[in-house]
């Protein structure tokens, strides 16, 4: 049974790891993809990548721009405005998952100073 941590979430969606498998769950609009850590970066880095390559095309809400779920028979089909929306809920995760990294070796830190003095 997965034990979920949310990690990020908005209006559009939300991005959740399972502490004991270790896969990210990412849902956005009508569409839930369970990924590897590995296979979460490479997603990000091709969410990213769209958008520069579809910058100007056809308008904002058409839904032209495809993305890859590591699944054969699945992907991801957003609008250039929907694009938008999933990069802002990636960097929330990956700017709080920081934070969260930051604070944890402060704790360690102030931790390892109290067992020395």
């Amino acid at each position: 049974m997965c034990k979920h941590q949310i990690l990020a979430y908005n209006d559009n969606g939300y991005i959740v790891l399972c502490k004991k498998c270790n896969h990210f769950q990412i849902a956005f609009g009508t569409t839930v993809i369970c990924l590897s850590e590995i296979q979460y970066e490479e997603f990000k880095l091709q969410v990213e990548g769209q958008l520069n390559f579809y910058k100007d095309d056809g308008f904002p809400q058409q839904k032209i721009i495809q993305l890859q779920t590591f699944s054969v028979n699945v992907q991801m089909v957003v609008s250039f405005n929907e694009l938008l929306k999933l990069i802002e809920l990636l960097e929330e995760e990956s700017i709080l998952t920081e934070v969260d990294k930051i604070i944890s070796k402060a704790e360690i830190k102030i931790q390892t100073e109290n067992k020395n003095n």
